[in-house]
């Protein structure tokens, strides 16, 4: 939006210069048109001629219309109001700046022409078109920046081709550059939402606790051994499988075999937690509850 306010007041204070005083522009517009006829070629002129009837009032009102129209069929409502505003007020103060300045043009056009001269109705709506294309469909990236690359140099040379056929003064297309691209930049920061590049947080995750004794590796506890024997470290199926085994009426999996025990002895170490246990007796501890036989 910034961008926008500088370029409406530069071009504010461009327009205000040739009304009260153009004696302080004349030279440099006479110049330039000079320049310009020293190197009129033919296959230029012809260029110039089809750019005068591309960025034309018929064509570009039918370009426009046709970038609202797909704008409503994505449902880019948000992209629509920035294009249709900025088209709105580029083509609302064409005709209060021909009146106020009142500046004839330049001896010896190529083209028809009518009205004023300042400002350039095809540098100005050339400008607001590309410049409002560039900034509403894409995003904040290099694509943008290349697009936005893309959309000055076709202003600048709409607005060459203009000075190039004797249309326009030089600072009447600068005008005209500059309100095209205030108003798109203007109505793009009110309206637009601010669209910033999301960075990927790096958070630490906490290590989770052991869920029933069970340190995260996989593994049971020492503790979880010593209480319930072997048939602690039997592997249940988890998840969908497991759910699955148990609406089958599959029994459990059996524990691992006596070659197959965990010794308990010294320092048991997992992925998250070490911890330590006294040497233990031989063999597992019935649990609490356990019904004992004997022979005899």
């Amino acid at each position: 939006m910034l961008v926008g306010l500088a370029c409406l007041a530069l071009a504010i204070a461009l327009i205000a210069v040739v009304a009260l005083t153009p004696s302080w522009v004349r030279p440099a517009d006479h110049q330039w048109l000079r320049w310009m006829l020293d190197v009129r070629v033919p296959p230029v002129v012809f260029t110039a001629k089809v750019l005068n009837v591309v960025a034309g009032g018929t064509v570009m009102w039918v370009v426009r219309a046709a970038i609202a129209a797909a704008l409503a069929i994505w449902r880019r409502w948000r992209a629509l109001a920035v294009f249709a505003l900025a088209e709105l007020c580029a083509e609302l103060c064409i005709g209060p700046v021909k009146a106020l300045v009142d500046r004839p043009r330049p001896a010896g056009s190529l083209v028809a022409v009518t009205g004023q001269s300042m400002p350039s109705g095809h540098a100005l709506i050339a400008a607001v078109t590309a410049v409002a294309l560039a900034l509403i469909l894409t995003r904040p990236s290099r694509s943008r920046r290349l697009a936005i690359v893309a959309a000055v140099a076709w202003s600048i040379l709409v607005a060459l081709s203009r000075t190039y056929l004797s249309a326009h003064w030089l600072t009447d297309v600068l005008a005209s550059l500059l309100l095209g691209t205030g108003w798109a930049a203007l109505w793009f920061g009110v309206l637009a939402p601010s669209q910033r590049t999301p960075y990927p947080r790096t958070t630490v995750s906490p290590a989770r606790e052991p869920r029933h004794g069970r340190p995260p590796g996989g593994q049971p506890s020492p503790q979880r051994l010593l209480r319930h024997g072997p048939a602690a470290g039997a592997v249940r199926p988890s998840g969908g499988a497991g759910r699955r085994c148990r609406a089958r009426g599959h029994a459990k999996l059996a524990a691992p075999a006596a070659s197959e025990r965990p010794i308990l002895t010294g320092t048991v170490s997992s992925r998250r937690r070490t911890a330590r246990t006294p040497q233990t007796e031989t063999g597992p501890r019935w649990p609490k509850g356990a019904a004992i036989f004997r022979l005899g």
